[in-house]
């Protein structure tokens, strides 16, 4: 009696290890994504980064002078060096960022967006 309920364990354990799930198995780190982009996003702030949003400009009236605009906190400004100096980062129609910037004391080259230099800018 013993040794039968042993093969039938035995058997058991086999069988159930056999098994396949029909499931797709999820990433280990899955659930730590927002984790890491919360981590990433402190850093970014802690090293001065600002979060904006790079546009092209569309509004026919104002357009001229300013090709590219970057909403910050309610504002918009005008990157004076982005076409010289961050070419790669041009959008096709908006784009999320980090940015480093310092202002500029110039005369605004369009009536929506007050300048600024670059310092740094990042994707998001």
């Amino acid at each position: 009696m013993k040794y039968t309920s042993l093969l039938s364990g035995m058997a058991l354990i086999v069988m159930l290890g056999s098994c396949k799930s029909t499931k797709e198995p999820t990433p280990s780190n899955a659930g730590n994504e927002s984790t890491m982009m919360n981590e990433k996003n402190k850093l970014m702030i802690e090293q001065g980064y600002q979060e904006a949003v790079l546009r092209v400009n569309t509004d026919k009236q104002e357009a001229e002078g300013c090709a590219y605009i970057i909403a910050l906190d309610g504002q918009l400004l005008d990157p004076i060096n982005l076409v010289a100096d961050y070419r790669r980062f041009l959008p096709k129609d908006s784009m999320n960022i980090w940015i480093k910037h310092q202002n500029l004391r110039m005369a605004n080259r369009c009536n929506m967006a007050r300048p600024i230099n670059i310092i740094d800018i990042e994707k998001r």
